[in-house]
């Protein structure tokens, strides 16, 4: 009798030991997944991060930093554009979307997406431009008899600046001033734009243009069939 109440005494404090070992594991748990979205977009993981997104990019694109998390918005700045030569061709100093993190795990709306203050080195060529090279994969035009789905998206460009050299010419006409709202994936069309800008008229003048388009009207998938275009 001794020897088992002796026992039953000193398995007591081990069996109470085991609900604060599991509360501990999950505290950690729940602690690793809360800061995993911070933990992942460290250097250098963050680059490795983008070169897997932009896998198909005909070029290379660098982020400075990334600041995510589960309950915030996301906010990205430093982000540069490259050809295949190493030359830039477009610099965004920040973009910060309209919803965070955890809501792109429920719903396919994208909301809204924030650009500022972007500049694009357009240069022109005989086959297009520099910037449809590096977005060749991306560009691909659907066959006639089939549509792409888009997800639910608002892009808005603010500040923008668009630098273009035409083809073996020594003139680079800037365009300043460029304000943008792109809906893509809306009931009325897959894409809508509404750009303005300024444009140098002469050396203490310029000008403003706006455009308006409509890719596709009325129909729900990408085919690029059909584009109207209001200047």
């Amino acid at each position: 009798m001794a020897n088992s109440n002796q026992d039953t005494s000193t398995d007591l404090p081990k069996q109470r030991k085991w609900p604060r070992r599991l509360a501990i594991l999950l505290v950690g748990l729940g602690l690793f997944v809360y800061f995993l979205p911070s933990l992942v977009v460290l250097s250098p993981i963050r680059q490795r991060l983008v070169n897997w997104a932009l896998a198909d990019l005909n070029g290379q694109a660098q982020v400075e930093s990334i600041s995510v998390g589960w309950f915030s918005p996301v906010q990205i700045r430093g982000i540069e554009l490259m050809d295949v030569e190493g030359q830039t061709v477009a610099k965004i100093p920040r973009v910060t979307t309209s919803k965070r993190l955890i809501d792109f795990l429920r719903s396919d709306n994208l909301g809204r997406i924030d650009i500022v203050n972007p500049t694009l080195n357009l240069e022109l060529t005989k086959d297009g431009s520099n910037l449809e090279s590096i977005l060749a994969t991306y560009l691909q035009t659907p066959a006639a008899d089939s549509s792409q789905s888009l997800p639910q998206l608002e892009l808005s460009i603010t500040d923008g600046t668009l630098l273009m050299a035409p083809p073996q010419g020594d003139t680079v006409h800037q365009f300043s001033a460029i304000q943008a709202s792109v809906k893509i994936g809306s009931t009325e069309s897959p894409i809508q734009c509404l750009v303005s800008l300024q444009t140098p008229v002469t050396d203490s003048e310029v000008g403003k243009l706006s455009i308006d388009c409509v890719v596709d009207p009325g129909k729900s998938g990408l085919t690029v069939s059909t584009i109207n275009a209001k200047l």
